[in-house]
């Protein structure tokens, strides 16, 4: 829109729920991350403990740990698992374009997950 003096609000849609694979979450990558310090940790610790029962038993925990976190990572991916990303809103306006006709324009926003703030910005012709 060049003309932003002639701006007409059209509609605003209603706020609505936005959701992403589990697989490209930051969940996942955590998840993933903490799955692969833990194998380290156990191999590490494997080695070190081997012949000391006390600490095979934390080793122990650390492995079911691990585990627990596979099965969870797995489960949500084969599930198709989708994770709560944040909201959206459309806002449909009207405005007078470079050659003086009236356009109508739709623009989606995409919000946080507390709505505090704007996670995409449109970008707006000034």
């Amino acid at each position: 829109m060049k003309d932003w003096d002639s701006y007409e609000e059209v509609t605003f849609g209603a706020l609505d729920s936005t959701f992403e694979s589990y697989k490209g979450s930051s969940q996942f990558k955590n998840d993933i991350r903490k799955a692969a310090s833990l194998a380290t940790t156990i191999e590490f610790k494997r080695e070190l403990y081997k012949d000391d029962e006390d600490s095979l038993k934390k080793f122990k925990e650390d492995e079911l740990e691990m585990k627990k976190i596979d099965s969870i990572t797995i489960a949500m991916m084969k599930s198709h698992a989708q994770i709560f990303s944040g909201w959206s809103m459309s806002h449909t306006y009207r405005g007078k374009n470079a050659f003086g006709s009236k356009d109508i324009s739709t623009i989606v926003f995409f919000f946080d997950k507390d709505l505090t703030e704007i996670i995409n910005k449109p970008h707006f012709e000034l």
